[in-house]
């Protein structure tokens, strides 16, 4: 017998089919089929619910991404692709265009978490025209839900002030117009009914003797216990003496308390809430510097730093006045900021900065003010009755010793940086 030649035809298999779309006018959509050993794609579309097909003839209907802009004619079309080759064709399945002008969510709510008596918010965003909103809570877990009826309810940012009853309830939006309406997936809302902490303790650097108040504010408390802890936060005990269960515990200090960290655990029936911790910091009488060390100090730099010298805004320098009790953030600072910590730091060493009052009368040889605008620092070299003599760095871009500031322009600084410890 003779040898035959045995040809086998493939047509191309698909391997993705395309998906449906609900849309708005105006939206693009994208049609897409994947297909193994395709040469060709024809896009089609039906009027009739697949009875009959027409091929689609505006650009890229001819590939196997077929995008488009949908507009409001196009609902309800189904279509499909004719994907072929050499060896023939197979068609995908059908799809369905829906374009709705009915609002669609674009953003649901997130879960919200806050403490009784504080303000709760939920936000929905939705595309569509002439949009109205109704948001509705369910007290079952979603099982049921009612209309929200208080203030903001019919917007898309709700707010309201939570309370303890309704921790753990649901919330959603409808979002409605004349085409129809669409429903937000539903947040939870968690109120947190134990006492909310507003204001945090302050550490503090003091003197012996000082008297030193501890101080939290908080809302929903019904109860404080102030603790200390010896060994650096490990262990913590309950202090004993007045006032240490009242949100205000003042007591004076001794040298035997420097070290110690504080914190005010704060309850109500519900639980309870703990402060941040504090440091305290007591130094012996022998310890207190005066005005007077703190000028030998300064003024002892002047041969290192002489009038006229170059210092600008390149002029860099990290002090050891920051202070987290105190609330002074500030690492270190440039020009005439770098001059003015340089000094303090060879006055008072690493005690910690603090802000005061600004009024001439708080004002001590060594603090640092703040002038011209929020836009120079210097600090007090001398004290008189009326005037002071600074000291500062880029001045013309330089170090200036010497110049005069009236009492009167002192007291129109932005702020003071002192760093004589309390009860000095």
């Amino acid at each position: 017998s003779r040898a035959a030649l045995l040809t086998v035809e493939s047509r191309p298999v698909i391997t993705e089919q395309p998906v449906g779309y609900e849309v708005q006018p105006g939206t693009t959509v994208l049609f897409r089929v994947s297909a193994t050993g395709a040469t060709s794609y024809r896009w089609q579309y039906s009027k009739d619910g697949g009875g009959t097909w027409t091929n689609c003839v505006s650009t890229g209907a001819d590939t196997a991404a077929f995008r488009f802009t949908a507009t409001a004619e196009l609902t309800g079309r189904l279509y499909r692709c004719v994907v072929s080759n050499e060896s023939g064709s197979v068609t995908s399945q059908a799809v369905s265009l829906i374009v709705s002008s009915k609002p669609v969510i674009t953003e649901d709510p997130y879960p919200e978490y806050v403490f009784a008596g504080r303000e709760a918010s939920f936000f929905v965003e939705a595309s569509g025209d002439g949009l109205t909103y109704q948001w509705q809570v369910s007290k079952d877990g979603g099982k049921t839900w009612a209309n929200c009826v208080s203030a903001g309810a019919t917007s898309a940012k709700f707010r309201f002030t939570a309370s303890s009853s309704m921790d753990g309830w649901y919330y959603r939006c409808v979002v409605s117009n004349v085409d129809g309406s669409a429903t937000s997936l539903a947040a939870s809302l968690t109120v947190d009914s134990r006492p909310s902490i507003t204001e945090q303790p302050n550490g503090a650097v003091v003197i012996e003797g000082t008297q030193v108040t501890l101080k939290v504010t908080a809302t929903g408390a019904t109860s404080y216990q102030w603790q200390y802890s010896r060994d650096g936060g490990d262990t913590w005990t309950n202090c004993v003496s007045t006032g240490a269960d009242t949100a205000s515990f003042g007591f004076k200090a001794t040298v035997a308390l420097s070290g110690r960290k504080f914190r005010c655990l704060v309850s109500n029936s519900f639980g309870s809430v703990t402060t941040t911790e504090v440091n305290l910091r007591v130094l012996s009488s022998d310890e207190r510097i005066t005005e007077q060390q703190a000028y030998q100090a300064m003024i002892a730099l002047k041969s290192k730093y002489p009038e006229g010298m170059h210092w600008t805004n390149d002029d860099y320098y990290a002090w050891n006045g920051y202070s987290s009790e105190y609330g002074v953030y500030y690492g270190g600072g440039y020009g005439c900021v770098a001059f003015a910590f340089l000094m303090s730091d060879a006055a008072f060493g690493d005690l910690p900065a603090r802000y005061i009052e600004v009024d001439f009368n708080n004002v001590r040889v060594g603090d640092i003010l703040r002038v011209n605008n929020d836009s120079h620092s210097v600090i007090v070299m001398e004290k008189h009755a009326d005037y002071v003599v600074l000291a500062e760095g880029n001045f013309n871009s330089s170090i200036h010793w010497g110049r005069i500031m009236t009492a009167t322009e002192v007291n129109k600084s932005t702020y003071i940086l002192t760093r004589y410890p309390e009860g000095s």
